[in-house]
């Protein structure tokens, strides 16, 4: 019997000890155990005054002044903003950041990845953008005035009533960009990518878009008052109901054009290749098409008194019910072309002289 009881005693005794060692271990972690705190935000990326206006370059950017890491790209034309940057998001990250409703006047996007942010209804005056991405962003209202968007990459950014009057868009590509009813008078838009964009009603007047890539876009009801277009690329345009009038086109491409109802009175085609183009109800009315290559377009009921054709090939073209009054086109060439019911620079009715306006 006693050796049963100090067995039992034995086992009995080993259990209590290996009870009391898992408490142990258990009370140990329990304090080895610290309550991690929150994640802290990340401070604010507002700088102070990054740096001095300067003297810009000719593409907007301007001279490093002070503060700027060497390699570091230089800001754009802040010569309106006396307290230089005071924002500056220069070279992140951004993708999908979202900055509406902001004022970021004069603030650093340089070079800044900032693919789908959004940006309505900001103020973006004299704001840099240089070599930023800002593919698929919303712009739309914005008032961006005098901002520098120099060699920026737009594809399919929504840009819709955004104010970018004085804006500097040398080298941006906007190809697919959404542009209605945007304004873009006295902007700097020369040699900008921006075929297939939508800019139907649009204000470019007195802006310059020379070089410009504007092939296949909608450009119906804008107006171009004095903008520059030479040497541009308008293969596939739709441009019905637009005013051209006074615009420089000389060098450009207007082949398989539209313009039903547009206003190109003034305007200078010098030099222009326009093939299968319809010019139909146009007011050309004094224009020059000095020199200009114009095969197989139809000038249908068109006003072309007073106008320059001087040296134009007009191989098959159709002037059917044209206005040619006043017209000089010594050297041109004619073969093909259709006259019916057409007034010839001499006011003679094509249909009185064998069908031809050739020679009156």
């Amino acid at each position: 019997m006693r050796l049963l009881e100090k067995r039992r005693l034995l086992i009995w005794g080993s259990a209590v000890a290996t009870a009391v060692g898992t408490l142990l271990l258990s009370v140990l972690s329990i304090a080895q155990t610290r309550v991690q705190p929150d994640a802290q935000p990340s401070p604010s990326p507002t700088i102070g005054v990054l740096r001095a206006p300067a003297a810009p370059y000719e593409d907007g950017r301007l001279t490093v002044t002070n503060n700027v890491p060497p390699g570091a790209l230089p800001p754009a034309n802040f010569q309106f903003c006396p307290e230089g940057v005071t924002k500056s998001w220069a070279g992140r990250v951004m993708t999908g950041a979202d900055f509406s409703n902001e004022d970021l006047q004069c603030a650093d996007f340089t070079g800044a990845d900032l693919t789908r942010a959004k940006f309505t209804n900001s103020n973006l005056r004299s704001a840099s953008f240089v070599d930023a991405i800002l593919d698929l962003a919303d712009l739309r209202f914005v008032d961006a005035q005098d901002a520098v968007f120099t060699n920026a990459r737009l594809h399919g950014t929504k840009l819709d009533a955004a104010n970018l009057a004085g804006a500097a868009l040398q080298g941006a590509r906007l190809s697919a960009a959404s542009l209605t009813a945007t304004r873009f008078v006295d902007s700097n838009m020369k040699a900008a990518h921006m075929s297939g964009v939508s800019m139907s009603g649009t204000n470019l007047s007195g802006a310059d878009l020379t070089g410009v890539d504007l092939s296949y876009a909608n450009l119906t009801f804008a107006r171009w008052q004095g903008a520059v277009l030479r040497n541009a690329n308008l293969v596939g345009a739709d441009l019905t109901g637009g005013n051209f009038a006074n615009v420089d086109f000389s060098g450009s491409n207007l082949s398989r054009t539209k313009h039903d109802g547009t206003v190109l009175r003034g305007a200078n085609l010098a030099n222009t290749t326009i093939n299968d183009a319809n010019f139909s109800a146009t007011n050309m009315r004094a224009i020059t098409l000095e020199n200009a290559v114009v095969t197989y377009t139809h000038f249908n009921f068109v006003r072309l008194e007073n106008s320059n054709l001087t040296n134009t090939d007009l191989t098959g073209s159709n002037f059917i019910g044209g206005v040619l009054t006043g017209v000089t086109w010594e050297g041109a060439k004619l073969d093909g072309t259709r006259w019916h019911k057409t007034i010839c620079p001499d006011r003679t009715m094509a249909n009185l002289n064998r069908g031809t306006c050739v020679g009156h």
